[in-house]
C-alpha cells in the first residue's frame, strides 16, 4: 500500500519568514505555497505606478508598497503580495514596521507578466475585491491597457490615450496611461 504525504500547510507568518530567508516572493493560495514570479518589465511598471502614487500621496496621507508586504485575507489559507498596494496612513498610525502587513489594502494594482495566465489574474482580482479592496487595477503591458475593477462590480478599460481617475477611492490622483508605457507607446506610435 502506498501512502501519499499530506501537502505541507503554511501559515502567513511562516511565509513571511521563508520569503525573508530565500529572497523570493511567495504567496499562500488555498493553503499551498506558490512562488510569485515578476518580470523586469512588470517590476519597472509597478515601480513607476508607485512613484506616481507617492508623488500624489505623501506618507502623512498614504503608504505605497511595491510587491513587498504580505496581505492576509479573511481565510487564513490565502495570502497575496500585490505588485502595488496603497494603505491610507490613518490605518497604519505607527507607519510601516519591519514585519509583514496583515491588512487589506485600500488600492491594489497587478501588472501582467508573461508567466501570468488570464485565469490566475482574474482569481487575484476576485480575491482582492472579496477581501474588501475597493479598487483593483490590472495593468497589461503588451496591450498598453489598464483594466479597472471596483468593489461595486463596475469595471472599465483604459487605453494608452486615456487618463485614469477614481475620485471616490483615490481622490486627487489621475494617471495618463501612456505614462506607464512610454517605450511601448513610442514604438506603437512609430509604426502608425
Amino acid at each position: 500500500m502506498t501512502t501519499v504525504a499530506a501537502p505541507t500547510r503554511y501559515s502567513p507568518e511562516e511565509i513571511a519568514r521563508l520569503s525573508d530567508q530565500t529572497g523570493k516572493h511567495y504567496e499562500l493560495v488555498a493553503g499551498a505555497l506558490v512562488e510569485k514570479p515578476m518580470s523586469s518589465r512588470a517590476n519597472w511598471i509597478a515601480s513607476r505606478l508607485g512613484y506616481f502614487l507617492q508623488a500624489t500621496y505623501p506618507p502623512a496621507k498614504a503608504y505605497v508598497f511595491i510587491e513587498q508586504p504580505t496581505y492576509c485575507f479573511a481565510d487564513p489559507g490565502e495570502m497575496r503580495k500585490p505588485d502595488v498596494a496603497l494603505v491610507w496612513s490613518a490605518r497604519l498610525p505607527g507607519g510601516p514596521t519591519d514585519d509583514e502587513l496583515f491588512i487589506t489594502p485600500d488600492f491594489v494594482a497587478e501588472v501582467v507578466s508573461p508567466r501570468n495566465s488570464y485565469t490566475s489574474q482574474m482569481e487575484r482580482v476576485e480575491q482582492y475585491l472579496g477581501a474588501g479592496v475597493p479598487l483593483v487595477w490590472v495593468i497589461d503591458p503588451p496591450r498598453c491597457w489598464v483594466h479597472v475593477y471596483r468593489r461595486d462590480g463596475s469595471n472599465a478599460w483604459y487605453r494608452v490615450t486615456d487618463t485614469v481617475r477614481d475620485e471616490q477611492v483615490l481622490p486627487g490622483f489621475e494617471l495618463k496611461v501612456v505614462d506607464l508605457f512610454p517605450a511601448q507607446a513610442a514604438t506603437a506610435n512609430a509604426g502608425q
